[in-house]
């Protein structure tokens, strides 16, 4: 199947675990980069790369939280 087949017959409640799966993840990015230093004095990440990485990984997080809002609440306006 290519990949453009398995787009045409995904729903809209296909969508529910691509989306709390991306969420998931980015919670364990988060977890991992706090375990691994990411905020300690490691000489191989300068300050700079550490405040990117984390400004990177907040508003991922933050878009993906907001994608799963959004889906329930379109899934909550669909069953109406």
């Amino acid at each position: 199947m290519t990949m453009a087949a398995a787009k045409e017959k995904m729903t809209f409640h296909d969508l529910e675990p691509l989306i709390c799966d991306a969420d998931n993840m980015m919670d364990v990015l988060v977890n991992m980069l706090d375990q691994t230093g990411l905020t300690s004095n490691d000489e191989v990440l300068t300050d700079r790369d550490r405040e990117l990485i984390s400004f990177m990984v907040n508003v991922a997080v933050d878009m993906t939280h907001k994608v799963k809002e959004a889906y329930y609440e379109a899934f909550k306006g669909k069953a109406s």
